[in-house]
């Protein structure tokens, strides 16, 4: 009864909505372990090869997963896919609240860098396919903050959060956001079904798009004459500096500077 009462109009609005507090959530809580690793320092939890070498293992495997995400996501339902995603994040921020043991936080959290795999490529899919025209632009300009935003709670919650409440107080809030992000998403997609937006003129366009692309040499082809492959150049060297900086600068400012572990997260958050 309710789904049928949804015009098109609500519906993509429901859908942009939701795409939106999952990217924000999903990088709030992708974050979390950044804005923990000044209180892992300070704590003497881990050594600080053992701190980099978690965040290593968890952008590795991120950037593993985002290389085929966007293949298996031709493939999948976005829908599905994306609750994969928060079904894993939810899981392992919820272990991470309990343990503080190297290994087990080392493969999970790796665990849970690859399976992000279909976060981002489902919510381009959407954005791509299901949405209107009209919601496109507008989608994308709210996209593009998402990130930032997600990463600036993460830092504004550590320095609230850490020093009252420790390590399992930062992954606790993380679980809770996940934890509504999913039932939202559930409800998104009972009542925004995954046809139920698509006109016949973007089906249309869709058919020709997957005729072109149907090779991997015409997909290399389009990479090469587009100038995508040099455009991924910078992304790159921006996106090791960005998590660098976010790993490492309120560590550097706690020891260089002796500031408290709350300014040097407050510090970040200007920097971001």
């Amino acid at each position: 009864m309710i789904k049928a009462k949804l015009d098109r109009k609500n519906r993509n609005i429901i859908l942009l909505v939701s795409c939106w507090m999952v990217y924000i959530i999903t990088n709030f809580a992708k974050s979390n372990y950044s804005a923990t690793v000044a209180y892992i320092v300070q704590q003497s939890i881990f050594t600080k090869s053992q701190t980099g070498a978690i965040a290593s293992a968890f952008y590795i495997f991120f950037g593993i997963g985002q290389f085929i995400g966007g293949s298996i996501v031709d493939k999948i339902s976005p829908y599905k896919m994306i609750k994969v995603g928060i079904v894993s994040a939810l899981i392992s921020n919820i272990i991470l609240c309990f343990t503080m043991n190297y290994t087990v936080i080392l493969i999970v959290w790796s665990i849970n860098g690859f399976m992000h795999l279909g976060i981002w490529p489902g919510i381009t899919k959407i954005v791509a396919d299901y949405l209107s025209p009209y919601y496109k632009p507008i989608a994308t300009q709210h996209l593009s903050y998402g990130h930032a935003l997600g990463s600036l709670m993460s830092y504004i919650c550590s320095a609230l959060l850490i020093n009252k409440f420790g390590w399992g107080g930062m992954f606790g809030t993380s679980s809770m956001l996940l934890a509504g992000t999913l039932i939202f998403w559930l409800l998104t997609e009972r009542l925004v079904p995954m046809n139920s937006i698509l006109s016949c003129r973007q089906n249309v366009q869709k058919n020709r798009n997957e005729e072109i692309m149907t090779s991997v040499k015409a997909k290399y082809s389009v990479m090469l004459s587009s100038g995508l492959v040099l455009a991924l150049l910078p992304t790159l060297c921006l996106a090791m500096l960005n998590n660098g900086a976010q790993l490492w600068i309120p560590t550097l400012m706690m020891e260089s500077y002796a500031t408290s572990l709350v300014f040097a997260n407050l510090q970040t958050v200007l920097l971001l």
